[in-house]
């Protein structure tokens, strides 16, 4: 078996050592209010124990986790400055230049002059240029791929009804393509098709897009055939209608009330409003509601479930120790169980607000004795429908007694009670260490936040000097 001290890590070991600096020790165990306010809620917390061992434990944990954090952000700082100061743009005394249509970038750089200090400066790095022969061979892609983009949503330019693609830039961006066409009656300076002036047999356009590379231009000629955009019979229906409503409009522009038109190409027309169903959303809303009641409402009964046992759990040594006192008394066991069932019902009738589950089964105990129900009986059922162990075993030791009548049954319950104690110092202890747990989930919090902190601008820098 490995001793404590043989199990902790590194950190926790650390951190024991520095909590045992005489300076630390001073600061800490100083008689401050707050001092003692942590002592007094560890000893809330862990009822039995020394306050002082458990809050040296809890200082300890925490400050060996703050080792540990401390320990990642080091590294994390090392790892952003290796990654800032990294030779990721320089290589052998020159900077690599993005291809044409990437744009420039500027590169940090530090310098130095001789045996001089270094100054930190900034160098604007051109994109490349292309060469005559580099440049012949980008105009005629761009061509190319002009032919495919223009179209837009059309078949091909023999026949266009959809508005064209005018790019500003293609071939990856090396190229700015300026727009020209003879004829803006047809398509507008956007490529839209201009409807009113269309007919269905076409109208033959002559589009000139002028690719441009710095001083150089290249003119690229091509014909479009623009034709009346086919309509579906429904869309033809509703042109009529609009027409109808507009003209409705202007002849009663004077007037109050706007009649709306009876007919529209020849169609008799009814007009009804327009209401939006509202009840798919209105059900849908009230599914999620009922779930959400339903979902809330087992919740609730989880909460007050677990609340009854805490309870149970809370009352069972005094319980047992009300017991044995007053059959050390001389009471007999159902004396007993009839004091402690009235005295509960006369508590209640003073303050109804008062509820001890423990107790109200005792009582519904109490009263199928007084209709006839046998002792033992009931005495076990109390422990069934309680369904805890302790109490289980409760019942248990006492319908053993009624019916092996063995003596001693205060020596039993006596040691009992002291397990019961015990058993409640546990859970005290265990509750305790689930808060204790709770407070590190905002620390790993704050570690996550530092360690943002840290590595957002090293990534930022490091993807700066990329571009």
């Amino acid at each position: 078996m490995k001793s404590k001290e043989e199990k902790e890590d590194f950190f926790g070991r650390l951190a024991g050592k520095i909590l045992g600096i005489p300076v630390v020790k001073a600061y800490l165990g100083r008689g401050s209010p707050k001092a003692s306010r942590e002592r007094a809620e560890f000893e809330a917390l862990y009822p039995g124990a020394s306050p002082k061992e458990k809050l040296f434990e809890y200082r300890k944990k925490n400050l060996s986790l703050l080792l540990k954090a401390s320990l990642a952000v080091v590294f994390l700082c090392i790892m952003a400055g290796l990654f800032a100061g990294g030779q990721t743009l320089l290589k052998d005394g020159y900077l690599e230049r993005n291809d044409a249509g990437d744009g420039s970038y500027e590169a940090s750089l530090n310098v130095s002059r001789g045996e001089g200090d270094e100054e930190s400066i900034s160098v604007e790095v051109a994109e490349k240029t292309l060469d005559d022969e580099e440049l012949d061979t980008a105009f005629k892609e761009g061509m190319k791929e002009l032919d495919t983009l223009v179209v837009g949503e059309n078949e091909s330019l023999d026949h266009v009804e959809e508005p064209l693609n005018l790019v500003s830039k293609c071939y990856n961006g090396v190229f700015e393509v300026e727009w020209v066409f003879d004829g803006y009656d047809i398509l507008d300076a956007q490529g839209v098709p201009v409807e009113e002036n269309l007919t269905d047999e076409g109208s033959l356009v002559t589009i000139t897009a002028t690719l441009c590379y710095r001083k150089q231009r290249m003119d690229y000629v091509m014909y479009a055939n623009v034709y009346k955009l086919t309509k579906t019979g429904k869309e033809k229906m509703l042109d009529e209608i609009g027409e109808a409503v507009k003209n409705a409009d202007e002849e009663t522009a004077f007037e109050k009330k706007f009649y709306l038109p009876s007919e529209a190409g020849g169609t008799a027309l009814s007009w009804s409003e327009y209401r939006e169903n509202m009840a798919p959303k209105v059900l849908a809303l009230g599914v999620l509601v009922l779930i959400l009641i339903w979902y809330e409402g087992k919740e609730d009964i989880k909460r007050r479930l677990k609340k009854r046992d805490e309870q149970l759990r809370m009352d069972y040594p005094d319980l047992v120790n009300k017991i044995s006192l007053l059959l050390g008394a001389g009471l007999s066991m159902k004396g007993v169980w009839e004091r402690l069932a009235v005295n509960y019902r006369n508590e209640k009738e003073s303050d109804p607000q008062v509820r001890r589950y423990a107790y109200e089964e005792i009582l519904v105990t109490y009263y199928r004795m007084k209709e006839g129900e046998s002792e033992s009986f009931a005495y076990e059922d109390f422990g069934k429908r309680i369904g805890l162990r302790s109490y289980m075993k409760l019942s248990s030791l006492i319908t053993q007694n009624l019916r092996m009548g063995t003596g001693g049954m205060g020596k039993i319950l006596d040691q009992e009670m002291r397990e019961a104690f015990e058993d409640r110092k546990a859970y005290a202890k265990t509750r305790g260490e689930e808060a204790s747990t709770k407070l590190l989930i905002p620390m790993l919090m704050l570690m996550g936040i530092v360690m943002l902190i840290v590595m957002v601008p090293g990534f930022m820098s490091f993807s700066g000097s990329l571009m």
